[in-house]
Parts: structure tokens; sequence; C-alpha cells
């Protein structure tokens, strides 16, 4: 395994040196409450069917990869906006989005972040504006 398929250069019909890329994955964080007016909670991997709490739950990367493909989507939505961002070892990232107002899916196709073995990884919510929307699902790739 490697971090990309590449055909290989030896003469022998197996092609020994030949690898195939590392399968990726979805990580996935969720929570169907978010509690009321303006705060910074953290969402839970997986889903659960509580509210988002205000400490970190935090996933370690099993190898090194890429975080890309940052998605949100809500069922119902609000009359505020919130901003949803990755954090690796405690240090927000550029692999962010702002959901807006009345919005119920949002996507940053755009950045991607570099991770290592043993990260610790998780998902903040920032709601600088009272009425987010509820039951609130978002996912990243890992490559």
């Amino acid at each position: 395994m490697a971090p990309a398929s590449n055909i290989g250069t030896s003469a022998r019909a197996a092609r020994e040196d030949h690898t195939h890329a590392a399968p990726g994955g979805l990580l996935l964080w969720g929570n169907s409450g978010w509690g009321t007016g303006t705060n910074t909670k953290y969402a839970d991997p997986f889903w659960v069917t509580s509210a988002a709490g205000t400490t970190p739950i935090q996933i370690r990367v099993p190898r090194s990869g890429t975080l890309r493909h940052l998605m949100v989507l809500a069922r119902v939505s609000g009359a505020g906006s919130f901003t949803a961002r990755v954090r690796v070892n405690d240090v927000a990232t550029a692999l962010t989005i702002t959901v807006g107002s009345g919005v119920t899916q949002a996507e940053n196709l755009t950045d991607s972040i570099v991770v290592s073995q043993g990260d610790r990884i998780d998902l903040e919510v920032v709601r600088t504006v009272a009425g987010s929307p509820t039951d609130i699902t978002i996912s990243v790739e890992f490559v």
C-alpha cells in the first residue's frame, strides 16, 4: 500500500514494485441539538441524538493521509449561521465552512489538510448568530 497507485517498472510479469493506493474513508460527526444562543460546541463522532457538548471528543488518525471535502447537511435550516471547522491537535485548520442563514447544506471542496498518524482531530462548530439549524451532520473524506 502507498499514498497513490503506481504501475511500477519491474520487468517481472507481476511488476513486484507496483503499489495500490491506500483505501480512504469517510469521517462523520453530528448531533440533533446545538443549544440556544451564540456558542462554540464540538460535534460528536458519528451522529448522536443529543446536544453537542462544550468539550471536544477527538478521533486519533490511524495513518497519515489527507482530509478533504468538508460537507454539512442540516435537516432543518435555521435563522442564524454557523461555522464548522476541523481541528487537528487542538488547532483550527483551513478545512472550514460557513453555513448561512436558511441554508441546509454547504461544502468546502477546495481546501485540504495533511494529517499524521496519531494526530487527534475534532469538529468545532461556532455559532455567532443564534438560531442555527438542527440535526446537523458533517462529513470529511480521509484519503
